[in-house]
């Protein structure tokens, strides 16, 4: 072999080597650009993780506002970068709320919580001791945008709190003050004339006695068709009929009105009128916040599912395939096993990462409509549960619902499909939606234990409460029947939108 032979081989291993050098180089930045990519999306989840159990506690009814803030900070922690070394507060007023370990530090964080535009407390993250520098200091920018959505989320905790427990206090110094004010009372004959007139009658109608005498006849007063005389001889007593009438100065009032056979006062028929319009305008304004509260709620975990479907997911999507390909260029079988530990990870986080989108909103709602919706549902329960689910569904226009209808209807089915599961110990279930006349109905019915209203399930039936409000929301009704040992029938009925 020539010189000029073994040259030309040198140059070739030179180049050679110089290409395996340029693989291995390229190889090794995979592995590290997968490494931080799989360090991210725990990061991610862990975050997810926090967020989720903290919109748990919002629709809690149990427990209070002071509860809701001190579970917070015991939740915050894990979601940070360094969960060792992290603590938290929450400041608000005068009271403050932090984890057992909180020491303020010159390495924080902090978010402002804000109520209705104005500042009410602070969110505030602290590392024991010092990190690796970051976007923020040592914070990451992601845990940035954490704080500030966790601080956002309590304002909107701190505001739902704070109402219903002042209208709490509000019913409950109407309750007293009512009490003390005795109801308006009358006495009449077969032919509905006034022989007793109480002599406090002024401070609901606004006539004083005289004049109300003078009108006679007490249909006058309450108006007509308030009561069926062949009813009310069967049952003897007819209460909690809803009444509006007018007073003297034009001055709407809502009235609750019992009726009961008696012999006094020369008459054989008592009626007691209390006041119960301060009730209805709250019960309005209760329903309306509800209302508002429900849709922030639904609007928050549809952008939440988006963000993370879209975001999340084509990480997930993109890390997956990048390992694929790392796992084909891999010649090493040790390599291989742990490229496809990797992939079984990816996958259990996508199915989990899909699992908590469609529990946040179901986008087959948004795609397919109620019906295919309310099936892909039921599907889903039946595939993990060992009883058989009967469904039938009649097609309904989309027109006749708005969007708020048909996530109540959702919302109550997968409610009542989730009591079953936990309580009912059912065999059979039977699932119907569809039109009746001028009702949207749907109807939930299982061969399980059954309960009395002693037990309701759930501890103090707080879902089923919650049930009844989406209803009564949409201006429909809900209806529970259930005996013990004979299963439970639960009824959904809201009027068909002209």
């Amino acid at each position: 072999m020539s010189f000029e032979d073994l040259e030309k081989q040198v140059i070739e291993l030179q180049d050679h080597v110089e290409r395996l050098k340029g693989e291995a180089a390229k190889r090794g930045q995979v592995e590290e650009a997968l490494r931080v990519r799989t360090h991210e999306l725990g990061e991610r989840v862990k975050e997810l993780r926090c967020l989720y159990a903290i919109s748990n506690l919002v629709v809690r009814q149990d427990i209070s506002l002071e509860e809701v803030l001190q579970r917070t900070v015991f939740l915050i922690p894990a979601a940070w970068q360094y969960p060792e070394f992290t603590c938290a507060r929450i400041m608000l007023d005068s009271q403050v709320f932090k984890t057992d370990n909180f020491k303020a530090t010159k390495w924080n964080q902090s978010s402002d919580i804000v109520v209705n535009g104005e500042h009410i407390g602070t969110l505030e993250i602290c590392y024991l001791e010092d990190k690796p520098q970051s976007d923020e200091g040592p914070f990451l920018k992601e845990e940035r945008n954490l704080i500030n959505t966790i601080a956002k989320q309590l304002g909107l905790i701190i505001h739902r709190k704070r109402t219903e427990e002042a209208l709490h206090e509000s019913e409950e110094l109407h309750r007293i003050t009512l009490s003390s004010i005795s109801d308006a009372v009358f006495v009449t004959d077969e032919n509905d004339s006034f022989t007793y007139i109480c002599p406090n009658v002024d401070i609901i109608f606004g006539y004083s006695v005289q004049e109300v005498n003078s009108l006679g006849n007490i249909k006058k007063l309450l108006g007509d068709n308030l009561l069926n005389p062949d009813e009310l001889k069967t049952l003897g007593e007819i209460q909690n009929i809803e009444r509006e009438i007018t007073d003297k100065g034009e001055k709407k009032h809502s009235l609750l009105v019992n009726i009961k056979r008696v012999s006094i006062k020369g008459g054989t028929v008592l009626y007691t009128c209390r006041d119960i319009t301060d009730r209805k305008l709250a019960e309005e304004a209760l329903s309306a916040l509800s209302k508002k509260i429900i849709s922030m709620q639904e609007k928050e975990r549809a952008r939440l599912s988006h963000e993370l479907h879209d975001e999340i997911g084509q990480q997930l999507s993109a890390l997956r395939l990048e390992i694929d390909l790392l796992k084909k260029r891999s010649q090493s079988r040790i390599k291989e096993e742990q490229l496809q530990a990797l992939i079984n990870m990816v996958e259990d986080s996508t199915t989990e990462l899909r699992r908590i989108c469609r529990g946040l909103r179901p986008t087959v709602l948004d795609d397919l409509g109620l019906e295919l919706a309310l099936e892909s549902l039921v599907r889903e329960f039946e595939a993990h549960r060992d009883f058989v689910i009967e469904l039938s569904i009649t097609p309904v226009k989309e027109h006749k619902m708005d969007s708020e209808t048909a996530i109540s209807f959702y919302r109550v089915l997968q409610e009542a499909l989730t009591n079953i599961v936990r309580h009912s110990e059912a065999k059979n279930v039977s699932i119907s939606f569809r039109q009746e006349n001028s009702k949207l109905v749907l109807n939930v019915k299982d061969d399980g234990k059954g309960f009395s209203d002693r037990t309701l399930p759930g501890g103090k039936g707080f879902g089923i409460l919650g049930m009844r409000e989406r209803a009564a929301l949409c201006g429909g009704s809900l209806e529970i029947k259930s005996q013990q040992g004979k299963g439970t029938h639960i009824t959904m009925r809201v009027p068909v939108q002209k």
